[in-house]
This record gives C-alpha cells, structure tokens and sequence, in this order.
C-alpha cells in the first residue's frame, strides 16, 4: 500500500506533469516504466519493439496532457495508452482476427494484475525523453512565430 507521502508526491508530479513541467513528468515516466517495459514486452517479446511502443505512450500522453483531468490516475492511464498501442502493433503484425481476439483478451485480463519488474536501464528512457523533448523544443522555434 502507498504511504501517505508517496501519494501526495504523485499528486504533485501529476499536477505539474498537466501544467508542462517536463522533469515532473520524466520522474512519472521513470516511477512506471519497469512495469510498462514488463506489461509490453509480454506481448511483443521483443526489446526493439518495446521500446518504441513505450516511447510512443510515453509522446501520446506528453501530448495529451491539455486534455487530462487533474484526478487522473498516471498508472491506468498508462496502461490504457500502451493497451491501444500494443494491439495496434499486433495487428499490423497480423492479419488473423481470431489472433488478435485473443491477444485482446489477454492485454485486457493482464490490465488489473501485478506484473513482475523488469529490470532495465532507466538511464535509456531518460535519453529517450530529452530527445523528445529537445525535438518539440526546436519544432515549437521553428514553426511558432516570435
């Protein structure tokens, strides 16, 4: 059970996330990322392809945060984000309904349970963030006017 302390420092990262501060929401991402590398690697059993559906979460919600509510919980609404991005990637693998009707039901029942960590170098998803990050910096002086 999370302690008081850990609750309300979530609060305050998520509320800082909503409002645009980028080290607030890389500490989110990094709290919740062994969990997520764990959650899709199951389906994709692959490092490469993981790695790219958590970077692609990871861009959605950066960018959907205007649109988020300050109650919102980070972790399911992580796992919803990767959920969709996962079944997505599965069905541009494959073409088989009956397939991805059971990897559905799969990504669906693995939602509510406890995943094991993956260990990982967290350092990695860092220097995937500030790529982001420095990439929307430079779109925004180049494309918005002075």
């Amino acid at each position: 059970m999370a302690s008081k302390s850990d609750t309300s420092e979530n609060s305050y990262l998520i509320a800082e996330f909503l409002n645009g501060n980028w080290d607030c929401y890389e500490k989110l991402v990094l709290k919740y990322f062994d969990w997520a590398f764990a959650y899709t690697i199951r389906f994709t059993k692959s490092k490469e392809v993981t790695e790219g559906i958590i970077e692609k979460a990871c861009l959605k919600i950066w960018d959907d945060r205007l649109n988020l509510d300050n109650e919102i919980d980070f972790s399911a609404y992580l796992r919803l984000v990767l959920g969709e991005l996962v079944l997505d990637h599965l069905h541009e693998v494959s073409k088989s309904k009956k397939l991805q009707d059971a990897l559905w039901k799969k990504i669906s029942k693995s939602v509510d349970q406890r995943e094991p960590l993956y260990e990982y170098d967290q350092d990695h998803i860092k220097s995937l963030l500030h790529r982001y990050h420095k990439a929307q910096l430079l779109y925004k002086l180049t494309t918005e006017p002075s």
